[in-house]
């Protein structure tokens, strides 16, 4: 178990357990961009857990009735996120700032390898970095323009 040193630490891991049931999510940049949302689901200790909510392990539950929930109640390690309470939580509160987040990581990646690096996956070779902030951008454009 984690020793809190103050009573600042103790307060902000009590402020954060009381936030079970949030949903935060996380952006990442395959053939296209793709958001996840993680909601934060149990504390065990010192130690908090997100849970990936997709069509693996959200759904409905019955035939006849309207009701949504966990699919699987023993969800794999692949698809729950670990993290010590007094950190903070580890996600962003909305898709914009996942995605302002991304385009920061971007620019900075584009002013350090240069704008028409290319990285290779096996065979596969990912979009140049360029192209990336600009469907970045452009998506970025759409999420401000839906408030």
């Amino acid at each position: 178990m984690i020793e809190y040193r103050t009573n600042e630490q103790i307060n902000k891991a009590a402020k954060i357990a009381s936030q079970i049931g949030v949903s935060r999510y996380s952006v990442s940049f395959y053939d296209r961009l793709v958001f996840t949302e993680h909601v934060f689901r149990t504390v065990r200790k010192s130690t908090g857990y997100f849970i990936i909510k997709d069509q693996f392990t959200w759904g409905k539950l019955s035939k006849k009735h309207f009701d949504y929930g966990w699919i699987n109640k023993n969800i794999t390690p692949i698809d729950r996120t670990r993290f010590e309470l007094h950190n903070g939580l580890p996600f962003h509160k909305t898709k914009l700032s996942a995605l302002n987040n991304l385009i920061a990581k971007l620019k900075t990646s584009i002013k350090q390898y240069g704008p028409d690096f290319v990285d290779y996956f096996g065979d596969e070779k990912e979009p140049s970095l360029e192209t990336k902030l600009k469907k970045c951008l452009t998506l970025q454009k759409r999420l401000r323009n839906k408030k």
